[in-house]
């Protein structure tokens, strides 16, 4: 999935996604060259390393960390 805005300002560039679950905007600022390398085919793992599960899993998927956790528990946090 593709952020829905960016700007660049010389080595940074700013990524703004909003949730497809819940509606939060989130920002992610991100190296230009990270972000052109992921663009590219380099996996974003790689090319965006420095960014956490959390934040890279929104830009893939559009699902915010909050929403992704709520629909995909862990095993210890399911109530039996």
């Amino acid at each position: 999935m593709t952020p829905h805005n960016t700007t660049n300002a010389s080595e940074t560039t700013r990524l703004m996604n909003t949730c497809t679950q819940c509606g939060k905007v989130s920002t992610t600022a991100v190296s230009t060259e990270g972000y052109q390398a992921w663009l590219s085919g380099v996996p974003i793992q790689v090319a965006l390393s420095d960014l956490s599960d959390g934040e890279r899993e929104m830009l893939l998927s559009g699902v915010c960390e909050a929403c992704f956790d709520a629909m995909f528990p862990d095993d210890d946090d399911e109530v039996t």
